[in-house]
């Protein structure tokens, strides 16, 4: 049976990580799956219980006090060392190919691949946008460019989760294959029939608190700017760095009785289900899971047009698009989801159209056809040498 290792941060909570631990079980059922990780942090997601986890070591890191340059040299020395301890871990096993998933997983692990061993690697984020003005794991933008540029070529195959990030990749003379994030419906669907704990009509937003890309900011602003011709609620499961922020806009404008913090629920599909209209405010995404999930629940969907992806979905009138941080436009969408019904049914139904390419075995099928075609040359390399 073929070696094969899932490479990650950590299976805590996320859109990427929930989509490896689907991919993970799914290959369990044909190969010898390992996952290793760079965290040790509770996974959140169920794995098969013939998955190995190996998980690497834990780096004390101080940081308070530090300048940016001194963050960015503890950044590339932790880096160093987990590529470091990566390699040594990737000799000794022998896995015939590792998948890795993320730019920085990705990044330690093209630099400690061991000549005998396949990589597949996969980009999540936009580079343009997910980078930009901070660092990631410690590491400037440019770190990224530049060693995306120097190793990405490495790889057997790059996979960006969504055509938008493939281009953002050719940009840097990498090529890349598109494949996206799987949703299993029937799944969400089953979930989604479970009670809520509010009884009143309500748009929805789901995600992690940090309003510098999701902006729930903008949607307090544009929600408030329409209060006086709206009569459904708005709602937030998520919760995050930010959310004390935004808890304290809504105190502002004194609608404390008319938009409500649920926090994190690992059911969100319930409320999904139940929603007029699902308010998805990011500026900018790889591909996003709480649009695909809301758009497989049939929900109406008004969206930014987030970055470098949106596109994607343009012209199949399954999501009203409006400009990023036009807060004005989005208070006009919410009052025509208030009282259109119609559109919110044309917008249902077009999100069932939408999400046919998306469905979970559409995509499981590709990560299957990529990973037994990077086994297969490596099969012929052998019978060839």
């Amino acid at each position: 049976m073929k070696k094969i290792a899932f490479i990650t941060h950590n299976l805590c909570l996320g859109g990427v990580q929930k989509n490896v631990a689907l991919l993970a079980n799914t290959l369990a059922k044909i190969y010898a799956v390992t996952m290793i990780l760079f965290e040790e942090k509770a996974i959140a997601y169920p794995l098969d219980n013939h998955i190995s986890i190996i998980t690497l070591s834990h780096h004390s890191l101080t940081l308070t006090g530090k300048e940016s340059v001194e963050l960015e040299q503890i950044g590339q020395m932790l880096f160093d060392a987990r590529s470091l301890e990566l390699g040594n871990l990737l000799e000794k096993a022998s896995f015939d190919v590792v998948i890795a998933f993320e730019d920085y997983n990705s990044l330690c692990t093209l630099q400690a691949l061991p000549s005998q061993t396949k990589a597949i690697v996969s980009s999540r984020v936009s580079l343009e946008y997910g980078y930009k003005d901070r660092l990631i794991h410690l590491l400037p933008r440019s770190f990224y460019e530049t060693q995306i540029k120097a190793l990405y070529p490495k790889a057997h195959a790059v996979v960006s989760v969504s055509h938008g990030v493939g281009v953002e990749l050719g940009m840097l003379g990498i090529e890349s294959l598109s494949i996206a994030n799987g949703i299993e419906t029937e799944k969400l669907l089953l979930l989604a029939q479970e009670p809520i704990p509010y009884e009143g009509e309500f748009f929805l937003h789901v995600g992690r608190f940090d309003t510098t890309q999701k902006a729930q900011d903008e949607l307090v602003h544009a929600y408030a700017q329409a209060s006086s011709k709206l009569q459904s609620a708005l709602v937030f499961v998520g919760d995050g760095k930010d959310r004390a922020r935004v808890e304290a806009l809504v105190a502002e404008y004194g609608l404390q009785k008319r938009i409500f913090f649920i926090g994190f629920d690992a059911n969100p599909y319930k409320y999904m289900q139940k929603c007029k209209g699902f308010i998805f405010s990011s500026h900018y995404e790889g591909m996003p899971n709480a649009l695909l999930e809301a758009l497989s629940l049939g929900c109406a969907v008004v969206a930014y047009k987030f970055e470098p992806s949106w596109s994607e979905f343009d012209g199949k009138e399954g999501i009203l698009y409006i400009d990023r941080s036009d807060t004005l436009a989005l208070s006009h969408a919410l009052v025509r989801f208030e009282n259109e019904p119609m559109l919110r049914s044309q917008l249902g139904q077009g999100a069932q159209k939408i999400i046919q390419v998306y469905r979970y075995e559409v995509c499981q099928k590709k990560w299957i056809e990529l990973i037994e075609s990077v086994i297969q040359k490596e099969n012929r390399e052998c019978a060839e040498s």
